[in-house]
């Protein structure tokens, strides 16, 4: 089993990515809902950065976070790209 050091806020991040992307699946959702969800993916992303470096300083390994940052460009990529293809 890999080890990987999770803190209940890293944990509570991919909840929140998860929930996010099921939202997005939803066919009713629209352009506004779409342009908050890419607000919060581009704040999140933001605040996950800084509990990486704050975990950093504290000299906690937290492995994969790199990759953590990578999903969430992902999303934000994906939720600009259906804003851009479905504008009027």
């Amino acid at each position: 089993m890999e080890s990987v050091y999770l803190n209940p806020e890293i944990l509570s991040w991919r909840i929140l990515f998860i929930a996010i992307m099921k939202t997005i699946e939803d066919k009713n959702l629209d352009r506004d809902k779409l342009g908050i969800a890419l607000q919060e993916f581009r704040d999140a992303k933001e605040e996950f950065i800084k509990v990486i470096k704050l975990a950093n300083k504290e000299h906690i390994l937290v492995k994969k976070s790199e990759q953590y940052i990578q999903y969430i460009d992902v999303y934000i990529t994906f939720i600009d790209t259906v804003l851009k293809n479905n504008s009027c």
